[in-house]
């Protein structure tokens, strides 16, 4: 009998949960990506949502500072179609 009421419990927490979970609003992406290939090694520097890559690529938020690092130091090219360079006011 408890493990009936336990089990009642968990789906009532798990419910309430899930409700919760579904008022928030989504979660906005981040102001700058780094594109990684297969292999996990950086690429280029979009503008955070931008829908351009290919499959298999994966993406990781930046900060404004990492993004002109990657861009200037680590000489990673900027994505060609929002132009992230630009956007970052540095010269594509």
């Amino acid at each position: 009998m408890s493990l009936a009421r336990v089990q009642q419990q968990i789906a009532a927490e798990e419910a309430l949960a899930a409700e919760v979970a579904a008022r928030r609003p989504p979660a906005l992406p981040p102001d700058w990506e780094l594109e990684l290939d297969l292999r996990q090694r950086p690429i280029r520097v979009h503008v955070g949502g931008c829908a351009v890559g290919g499959k298999g690529f994966r993406r990781k938020p930046l900060t404004r500072e990492a993004a002109l690092r990657a861009l200037g130091v680590d000489q990673l090219q900027s994505c060609p179609y929002y132009r992230s360079a630009a956007a970052l006011g540095v010269l594509d």
